[in-house]
Order: structure tokens, then C-alpha cells, then sequence
């Protein structure tokens, strides 16, 4: 009977590392028949023999330690969030978990540590502007945020080990979701509290041990999320544009290194508005871009 139970959970994670492959051959062409296709054969293959937890832990193994993944784990995440009562509240939990444990991570592998980062930070971004079901009541306008919960602490950006604390409920200055017809919603809870931790990997991502698949990825988030998290909290992204000039000078040892960060930069002078670059400043970058895009596609990054 042990046997049994044994050999059926080994053949449901074979069947999810099929479907995982599956997705990631499709992963650029996203579009949504293929999606809800692949998701329904992981839903069946969860509930007839794995369980939600057995399936979520399955997952994050493969998430942690295969690039390729991180980004179907996501989408498959996202879905699974709508049909499936409490995924939303597990899969947070190992997101945080993952966050607290960052600094073992890293010492283990920089891809594990990288992998983690990356899978919160394409959570959250493709989750930032959902607008949860029943919200209406929950509706405000910027008037009502106090002046107060805009101070928030920049030093909490460096702290030495984020293990040492509980993931902060900060409240940020707007901490709100705007819909398509332009009404503002309070955000998921859940979600913003992905917000420190998210800032907290900005800083390790080019701290003084950083390597360049992190600098990578620092230009992936940055370029995806920077506007956002300019808007959430100024005087954090601030403290992180000096951060990136000390980085630069210190540990971009090699052109590309460089010229990876320095992009960056240009970003936020820019205001997350590249296409507003002058000429000559995007026909400097364009000399790296070979060698920047496939460093970015060998990491599975953009």
C-alpha cells in the first residue's frame, strides 16, 4: 500500500515536470487558449493525485532551481490563485519564507537565491494592478492616506538580515490599485506586503558580493517595477539610486557590468520613460545590447 502511495506521487511530480517543460517551449506565445489549456491539465493532475501542498511544493522546487520556470510557475500561479480556495495564502507564505531565508539561499546558490527573487518580483507585478472581487467596499481616494504613512524608513532597505524580521505591513503613500475605468481600489493586502521584501532584494541584487545574473535581474526589476515602486515610496528608491552609483563605482568591474547598471540609471533620470532617451544616449547602450540580451536570455530574464 506505502508502495503504492509512493509510486502515485512520484508519477503525479513526473506528470507537473511535463506540463512545467510544456509551458516553458510555449512561454513566448502567452496568449491565453494555451494558457487556460495547460493550467485545466494541472488542476486535474493536482486534485486526482498530488493535493494542494504536495503540488505547491513540487513547484517550488522547480521554480528555485530552474530559471526557465520561474515565469510559467507564475502564470500557472496566477491561475491557480482564482480557482483554488487558500493557494494565494500558501503560495505567500513560501514566497516570505524564501525572502527570510534569503541570505542562506544565497550562500547555497546565487540561481536559487536569484530564482526566488525573480518569482516575486513577476508575482507581483503581474498581481499589482488586479483589482480584488467584492472591492467596491473597499474603495477610497488618495485624500483619505494620512501624510504620516508616506515616512517610511529608508535604512530598512539595508538591514542586515531579513530572517531577523517579520515581513512589515508597511502602509506607503498610495497604496491603491487603479482599475480600468480609472476608480481606485485599496491593494491586496497580500501583494503589498511583497513591497519590502521586493525593495530588500533591489539592495542585495547589487551589493558588494553581487554578480552579474544579479545585475541582470536588478535591470529586469527595475525596468518592470521601477515606476511603481517610485510612486510607492520615493525617499526608498532614492536611497536605492545612490546605492546603484556606489555599485557602478565598486563592484561593475567589467564593460558590460557597467553598462547593464549605468542603464539603469538613465531609467530613473528618465523616468522609467526610455523611449524618451535622446539618440545618442540609446545608440551608446545599442553597442551592449548583443551581449546584454543574451546574458539576459541565458538567465531567462526579460
Amino acid at each position: 500500500m506505502h508502495l503504492d502511495v509512493m509510486s502515485g506521487a512520484d508519477e503525479a511530480a513526473k506528470e507537473l515536470n511535463a506540463l512545467l517543460n510544456g509551458l516553458i517551449i510555449l512561454n513566448s506565445n502567452s496568449g491565453e487558449p494555451w494558457i487556460c489549456e495547460a493550467f485545466h491539465s494541472a488542476l486535474n493532475t493536482m486534485s486526482r493525485k498530488m493535493g494542494l501542498r504536495k503540488f505547491v511544493d513540487c513547484l517550488h522546487k522547480r521554480w528555485l532551481t530552474d530559471t526557465c520556470v520561474v515565469l510559467p510557475a507564475v502564470h500557472l500561479c496566477n491561475t491557480l490563485s482564482m480557482r483554488r480556495t487558500g493557494f494565494t495564502t500558501l503560495l505567500h507564505a513560501i514566497m516570505v519564507n524564501d525572502y527570510r531565508n534569503g541570505h542562506e539561499l544565497r550562500k547555497i546558490s546565487r540561481t536559487i537565491f536569484a530564482n526566488s527573487a525573480r518569482f516575486m518580483i513577476d508575482y507581483f507585478r503581474s498581481n499589482y494592478h488586479a483589482v480584488l472581487p467584492g472591492s467596491e467596499n473597499a474603495k477610497r481616494s488618495r485624500k483619505d492616506i494620512p501624510i504620516a504613512s508616506a515616512n517610511v524608513s529608508a535604512s530598512s532597505m539595508t538591514s542586515s538580515s531579513p530572517q531577523a524580521n517579520t515581513v512589515q505591513s508597511l502602509k506607503y503613500r498610495f497604496p491603491l490599485v487603479t482599475s480600468e475605468n480609472g476608480e481606485e481600489y485599496e491593494m491586496n493586502p497580500l501583494i503589498e506586503e511583497l513591497i519590502d521584501p521586493i525593495f530588500h532584494y533591489l539592495s542585495l541584487l547589487i551589493d558588494g558580493t553581487a554578480s552579474r545574473p544579479e545585475f541582470v535581474l536588478f535591470h529586469h526589476a527595475l525596468s518592470t517595477l521601477g515606476y511603481i515602486f517610485q510612486g510607492l515610496n520615493p525617499q526608498r528608491m532614492h536611497q536605492l539610486s545612490l546605492q546603484l552609483r556606489q555599485s557602478i563605482v565598486d563592484n561593475a568591474k567589467q564593460p558590460l557590468d557597467r553598462a547593464i547598471l549605468l542603464e539603469s540609471i538613465e531609467l530613473m533620470i528618465n523616468k522609467w520613460k526610455d523611449n524618451e532617451q535622446d539618440e545618442d544616449v540609446r545608440h551608446f547602450y545599442a553597442k551592449f545590447k548583443t551581449q546584454y540580451d543574451s546574458c539576459a536570455s541565458w538567465h531567462n530574464i526579460g
